[in-house]
């Protein structure tokens, strides 16, 4: 009987490894395991091991520990000294369906992960979208600040999460977060690195003649919103390490196109940064969740962006209005904002701020802007 077809149960395991089952639950899909379990299922030891050394636990054989196992739990080990951990994007990847769902993307970045070998699998994923998949390449950032080894495993070249990477020009992912003033190889701009003021206005300049081509057109409020949003996610979105011995700047990520079906323009800003509340923490009391953060900063005089060299945690500095216009504009435009940071979200409709707790942090803050380009009104930027 091979290793494969052997069997533990996971409840045996959990006891094993000090850990809940649930935890060993989530995981499995990572490593391949589709099929639903509960404490009392039994896996393969293959998966077993694998296990292990995600919580660095050895394979005790008898009552001796194995070669391998003790080269595995030393936490300084190469990640290539071992097989590295599989991360499997499952069939659906996309936090868009009936309605927007964080969760159900959020729940698959497992961010415990340090020293090893990471391999992210996309052979799987059929359906998935832009915004997902900016993400992916952020949390493959963060494994490498981290020390990981990650890899990318490629699916069918011309479908599914594959074909969408390329589009993005994200192949060269590596390259973009080791050599300051790379970007995205996509040819279109359509997915845009930025790392410093500098890069704000370039990144308008690119949205908005690609903009011009849906024949909507880029008005003054539309680039008000977005260099807004682009400001704050380099002033407060900086995340700084050193990869390869360099000192880098892990990028923020801007991404934008448009659904035709729906006739929907989506726009994307996602930080690495320390987070709505911990940054405002820095000026105001401190908060009772992420969501009644988000929901602060909204108001006016709380967020906006700074004046150049200015520290941006000083009340004295803040412009003040950055969230509050830019949430007026998309409820007058009957648009949607949503705003997630570590495990806050809040949704900006044109209604009202609805907020919820996440299951799975993001570790900086995303801003997701969904506006329904078939009913834009004309107002004008004075109106507001």
């Amino acid at each position: 009987m091979s290793r494969s077809d052997e069997l533990i149960r996971i409840n045996e395991l959990c006891r094993e490894l000090g850990v809940k089952a649930i935890r060993v639950i989530d995981l499995l899909p990572r490593f391949g395991v589709t099929e639903k379990k509960t404490h009392s299922s039994a896996i393969s030891l293959e998966i077993a091991e694998k296990l292990r050394r995600h919580f660095r636990v050895p394979s005790v054989v008898g009552d001796a520990i194995s070669a391998e196992a003790v080269i595995n739990t030393d936490p300084i080990a190469s990640p290539t000294a071992t097989e590295p951990v599989i991360l499997k994007l499952p069939s659906r990847f996309s936090f868009r369906g009936s309605y927007i769902n964080f969760n159900s993307i959020l729940n698959w970045f497992d961010w415990s992960l340090e020293n090893i070998g990471v391999q992210i699998d996309l052979t799987a994923c059929e359906h998935t979208n832009y915004q997902a998949l900016a993400l992916v390449i952020q949390y493959a950032w963060i494994l490498t600040k981290n020390g990981c080894q990650v890899t990318f495993k490629f699916g069918t070249r011309g479908s599914g999460a594959t074909k969408m990477l390329v589009k993005m020009g994200a192949q060269n992912w590596l390259e973009v977060l080791k050599t300051d003033g790379r970007n995205f190889s996509d040819g279109r701009g359509r997915t845009m690195a930025l790392r410093r003021r500098s890069d704000v206005q370039n990144a308008i300049n690119i949205a908005r003649g690609a903009i011009q081509e849906y024949t909507v057109g880029f008005p003054d409020y539309l680039s008000y919103i977005v260099s807004e949003l682009l400001y704050n996610a380099t002033e407060h979105g900086a995340n700084y390490s050193v990869v390869d011995s360099c000192h880098v700047v892990i990028p923020s990520i801007f991404q934008f196109g448009r659904y035709p079906a729906s006739e929907r323009l989506a726009f994307f800003f996602s930080d690495l940064g320390v987070g709505v509340k911990a940054h405002l923490e820095r000026t105001y009391p401190p908060f009772a969740t992420h969501q009644d953060a988000i929901v602060y900063a909204l108001r006016p005089n709380v967020s906006g962006t700074f004046g150049q060299g200015s520290s941006g945690y000083q009340v004295s500095n803040n412009a003040g209005m950055g969230l509050t216009y830019s949430s007026r504009m998309l409820k007058r435009l009957k648009g949607d904002m949503y705003i997630v940071s570590r495990h806050g979200l809040a949704h900006v409709s044109p209604e009202d701020v609805t907020t919820s707790n996440l299951n799975n942090p993001w570790p900086g803050t995303f801003v997701l802007v969904d506006l329904d380009i078939s009913q834009v009104p004309k107002v004008a930027l004075e109106e507001f």
